[in-house]
């Protein structure tokens, strides 16, 4: 399905984007359900992280309006759900009826990939440095000796 195009006329009831959205793998069926009744706060948003406070009256998808991006993770009352690719761009999850604590936290995929090679890069960048001040030091010390 092709959701922006300049050259499309749009049939009011063909895809609202404020009440669908398209789902990438859906494993899941949801019924429809009055939204107007779930309640939604966020409680701390940041680069890397947002929690949010969420009231169900029912099983409910909740499309977040953050990039999906592989590297995030999210959890529901501390345990951890699946990530759906919501609308092509965003990421979504699946939260069953209650009051649930929901947290999305990004932590890059190959992190500590790139810590070891940085951290094995500044052991070895500071190794050659004290060899070569050790050596520099032996060097002029036999200059004096010599002299």
């Amino acid at each position: 399905m092709i959701l922006w195009d300049d050259n499309i006329i749009w049939e009011e009831d063909r895809f609202d984007l404020k009440n669908e959205v398209l789902v990438e793998n859906l494993d899941f069926i949801i019924p429809v359900i009055n939204l107007s009744e779930t309640a939604i706060k966020i409680r701390y948003y940041s680069n890397n992280e947002a929690i949010l406070d969420v009231n169900a009256p029912g099983d409910v998808f909740l499309v977040f309006s953050d990039t999906y991006y592989p590297g995030w993770r999210a959890y529901i009352d501390g345990n951890e759900t699946k990530i759906y690719r919501a609308n092509g761009i965003t990421k979504g999850i699946l939260i069953s009826e209650g009051v649930h604590e929901v947290e999305f936290q990004f932590f890059p995929s190959n992190f500590w990939l790139y810590f070891s090679i940085s951290a094995v890069s500044i052991i070895l960048i500071i190794a050659i440095l004290f060899i070569l001040y050790f050596y520099r030091k032996r060097k002029a010390k036999k200059l004096i000796i010599n002299n």
